[in-house]
């Protein structure tokens, strides 16, 4: 469900960010959605974000890219410093994939999980 809310629209804006950098296969653009803690969990595992999708990205299929380019955020869960997006195939309502965001420095990111991550 859309809403002008602008919490939300900041979220899903991040959201289909995500979605279009993944599905151009920008590892660097993916990771400028990416909360800053989350980039730092890379950087302490001895890898940096970029690096990670790319080795990640071996397993994504033609098939699978095309899903993410066609795939935007729907419906959004709330909660205080946390959200949970349900996205779906364009023209659809079932919810293909969840992505996560959580709220650091003010802003809304991508997480790996809805987890909050410390600094």
């Amino acid at each position: 469900m859309a809403t002008n809310d602008p919490t939300t629209q900041e979220i899903r804006e991040v959201a289909n960010r995500y979605l279009a950098e993944f599905a151009r296969q920008d590892w660097a653009g993916v990771c400028t959605t990416m909360a800053p803690s989350e980039r730092r969990y890379y950087d302490r595992h001895g890898d940096s974000c970029v690096n990670a999708f790319r080795r990640n990205a071996k397993r994504v299929t033609r098939r699978g890219l095309k899903l993410f380019r066609n795939s935007r955020a729907g419906e959004i869960h709330l909660r205080a410093e946390e959200a949970v997006i349900e996205v779906t195939k364009l023209g659809w309502f079932d919810t293909i994939l969840r992505l996560y965001a959580i709220q650091e420095q003010d802003r809304w990111w991508i997480a790996r999980s809805k987890k909050r991550r410390g600094s």
